[in-house]
């Protein structure tokens, strides 16, 4: 009966260590999960700080093309005269 119940004690010390192993494997990948979520949070807000950082640089482009024009135009005025 000591036999009996030495060798189940061992099988669950060893399934203990084995539960044990996964426990931390499942805590260490639950950890890279939310780093990696993190870091495509960080990514999404740059991609919008970009996109609108285009923006206005495309509008700065639109008025400066406006400015352009007018110049154009006034400088006509005057090789005229």
């Amino acid at each position: 009966m000591d036999d009996i119940l030495d060798k189940f004690n061992r099988k669950a010390d060893n399934l203990n260590t084995i539960m044990d192993k996964m426990a931390d494997s499942v805590e260490s990948i639950t950890e890279s999960v939310k780093e990696s979520t993190q870091a495509i949070n960080l990514s999404a807000a740059n991609s919008s700080e970009i996109v609108g950082q285009i923006q206005g640089i495309s509008e700065a482009m639109g008025e400066n093309n406006k400015v352009t024009e007018q110049l154009n135009s006034s400088t006509k005025r005057f090789a005229n005269l």
